[in-house]
Parts: structure tokens; C-alpha cells; sequence
């Protein structure tokens, strides 16, 4: 199954709101704790990164020159 930005959107509203229960395309997934939930989301995410998604820096480098 390929997921969409919309199964990460379906996903962090149920993490935010501590819901267990999430729909994706019509089809109800029922996850035992937040922990699992956090993985799917996880999941997701890699998934969305490695087919062309927007992909965040994992670290920001800021030079600054101080003047004497």
C-alpha cells in the first residue's frame, strides 16, 4: 500500500488527539498504544521522504562573522 501525505494528515490528528483508531482509504486500523501509532507515522513519513516527498534538513549550519 502506498501512502499519502492524507494517511500522515489521518495519523498525527489521531496521535494530537489520542485516538487509537485511524481510517485510511475506507479502511479502519485499530493500533494498541500512541507508541504504535508514533511508528506507523514513522513509517509513513520514510515512505512519503523516499518516493520524492519534501524532505527536511536534519541540521541547520549558521555561520556568523563578528566584526571587532
Amino acid at each position: 500500500m502506498a501512502f499519502t501525505q492524507s494517511d500522515l494528515n489521518a495519523i498525527n490528528t489521531a496521535i494530537a488527539s489520542g485516538v487509537l483508531e485511524v481510517e485510511f482509504e475506507n479502511e479502519r486500523t485499530k493500533y494498541n498504544s500512541i507508541g504504535e501509532l508514533i511508528k506507523a507515522k514513522k513509517a509513513i513519513q520514510a515512505e512519503l521522504d523516499s518516493v520524492g516527498g519534501v524532505r527536511r534538513p536534519l541540521a541547520v549550519v549558521s555561520r556568523y562573522k563578528r566584526n571587532l
